[in-house]
C-alpha cells in the first residue's frame, strides 16, 4: 500500500465553502453528496470497472442506470491528479505533466474564472481495487489500466466516494486569467490565498508514501 500525494481543482468555490471541504466535510464524489449515507449493497453496486469506465470516458454522458442523469451528477468516484509521464517517440524523449498544472486548469475552468487548488493524499495498493472503497485507482499506470485512455495526460488518480479532511492539508485559491498571463510569463502562479489545515495528518508519518509529479 502506498500513501500517494494527489491535487485537486475545483471551481467557483467561496472562501468559506473552501474551507468547509478542507476542514469538515473532506472532498465528496457527486453520488455521496447527493445520496447523504447509502447502504453498503448501493455502495457495492456503484464500485465497478462499468462505473469507472463511465467516470474515465463517458463522464458527460446520460446513465440509463440513474434515469439518463449525466453520469458526472452520480458518479461515485473522484478524479484527482498526481501528474504523470508522456513519451514522444518522435524526439525520443519523455515529458512530465505537471499535477500542478492540471489541478489549476480545472480549478480555473480552463483559466477563465477562479478556483482552489486543494493538496492531500490517499492510498493506493499498485493493483487494480475497484470494490473497495478505501483505496483509489491509479489509472494513470499503463502497468495496471493497460487499455487505452484519451486523457491519460491528466495523470488521474481516482478516488471513491470521500476523501476525508484530514488527509488534506491545505488549498490555495487562484485567478484563472491572472495564473495563465503568469504561466505565459514562465512565473510559477501565485495564488490569491492559503488556507491550512490545522487537523491534517502528515502522510510523513506513516510508511510508503508517494509524491505527486511536478
Amino acid at each position: 500500500m502506498f500513501f500517494q500525494r494527489f491535487l485537486k481543482g475545483i471551481s467557483k468555490l467561496s472562501a468559506a465553502e473552501a474551507t468547509e471541504i478542507l476542514t469538515e466535510t473532506g472532498i465528496l464524489s457527486r453520488w455521496l453528496s447527493t445520496m447523504g449515507t447509502p447502504a453498503g449493497k448501493d455502495i457495492q453496486d456503484r464500485l465497478t470497472w462499468h462505473n469507472l469506465d463511465w467516470h474515465l470516458n463517458h463522464y458527460d454522458e446520460p446513465d440509463p442506470l440513474m434515469g439518463y442523469l449525466p453520469f458526472c451528477e452520480r458518479t461515485p468516484f473522484i478524479s484527482t491528479t498526481a501528474g504523470t509521464v508522456e513519451r514522444d517517440l518522435s524526439v525520443r524523449q519523455n515529458f512530465i505533466k505537471s499535477a500542478f498544472r492540471t489541478a489549476l486548469n480545472f480549478a480555473t475552468q480552463g483559466f477563465t474564472t477562479t478556483g482552489y487548488v486543494f493538496y492531500g493524499y490517499v492510498y493506493v495498493l499498485g493493483k487494480k481495487s475497484i470494490a473497495l472503497e478505501a483505496f483509489a485507482e491509479e489509472v494513470r499506470d499503463l502497468h495496471t489500466y493497460t487499455g487505452f485512455l484519451p486523457y491519460h495526460h491528466e495523470g488521474e488518480i481516482a478516488a471513491k466516494l470521500r476523501i476525508p479532511a484530514v488527509n488534506l492539508e491545505r488549498c490555495e485559491e487562484y485567478d484563472g486569467r491572472t495564473a495563465l498571463h503568469q504561466l505565459a510569463n514562465a512565473v510559477v502562479p501565485i495564488p490569491n490565498a492559503v488556507i491550512l489545515n490545522p487537523r491534517f495528518a502528515p502522510p510523513e508519518n506513516y510508511l510508503n508514501l508517494r509524491d505527486a509529479l511536478d
